[in-house]
């Protein structure tokens, strides 16, 4: 009899489940095809790209939990309905024409709405306690969410600051004759801008989703995956004042063109040096792990 009740429940869970993914579809359809559009345009694609591969990611890790969330499933429709309605919130205000807030505030906030109305969603059906396994690959979802003007224009100043002096510190180091002026470095016959294109940001986004997924994945101590997670910052910039470092002395030693911003090693040069910064965090993921117990 027991066996039979929990085949029901599952079914009724299921069917719940379809219909709330049907009800999500046709209230974020449009929502997501802004986003789409909006990571499609070349000039959002540069930050944005790593946004098509986080449904992927959090779905297989959703899928990897699914035995434990099933063997915890217990509706939770209270905790699950107050998120809901808390999701609408952002979503109204998204989806005013009539508020200017800007194309990428406006989709920022409906991403976010999006991410609360799945999780409430989720906790209503599935409940609290197979939310536990779930937590992560939903709270993963929120690198979905474009990071709003505000934000990135701030972060992006932060990161130019900080290559431009970490740059600065490389050229003084080597013995290089050189004198700045703000963002600005003259060297011998050679003239160079670190401009917010160069500071970085793509490369320390998309570490740092691979750093937190990392921190998932092989650490147990969340201060340990805090650390991994804010380590992302001094490994991109140093590896990005290291690229600019290097590109600018095979300017001036080998050829002008490699601080052409069309050249290839200009455009291509850096994932090189990102491959670098990814084994840096590799060797501090294999530092942190050693007496990482489970809590």
């Amino acid at each position: 009899m027991k066996i039979l009740e929990q085949a029901h429940d599952g079914r009724a869970r299921m069917l719940l489940s379809i219909g709330f993914v049907v009800l999500f579809a046709i209230l974020y359809s449009f929502p997501i095809r802004e986003l789409v559009l909006f990571v499609l345009h070349p000039e959002n694609r540069r930050y944005n790209s790593h946004i098509v591969f986080i449904p992927l990611v959090s779905g297989y890790l959703l899928y990897k939990k699914r035995t434990n969330i099933t063997e915890h499933a217990m509706y939770s429709a209270p905790i699950g309905i107050l998120l809901i309605l808390a999701g609408m919130f952002p979503y109204l205000i998204g989806s005013r024409e009539s508020i200017d807030i800007g194309q990428t505030n406006r989709i920022s906030l409906l991403m976010v709405s999006a991410v609360i109305f799945a999780v409430g969603g989720f906790i209503a059906i599935y409940g609290v306690e197979a939310f536990r396994f779930a937590r992560f690959p939903l709270l993963f979802l929120l690198f979905v969410v474009p990071m709003p003007t505000g934000m990135m224009e701030k972060t992006l100043y932060i990161l130019q600051v900080c290559s431009t002096e970490v740059s600065y510190i490389l050229f003084k180091l080597s013995g290089v004759p050189i004198y700045r002026e703000g963002f600005v470095f003259s060297l011998p016959g050679v003239s160079i801008e670190i401009a917010k294109v160069c500071a970085g940001m793509r490369a320390t986004i998309t570490l740092f989703i691979i750093t937190v997924l990392a921190g998932h994945l092989f650490l147990h101590s969340i201060n340990r995956k805090v650390v991994l997670a804010l380590s992302t910052f001094p490994i991109t910039i140093f590896g990005n004042s290291a690229r600019i470092f290097g590109l600018t002395l095979m300017a001036l030693h080998v050829d002008r063109a490699f601080i052409d911003s069309s050249s290839l090693p200009h455009l291509r040069g850096g994932w090189l040096f990102f491959l670098v910064d990814l084994a840096i965090a590799a060797g501090v993921v294999a530092v942190l792990k050693r007496g990482d117990k489970p809590g």
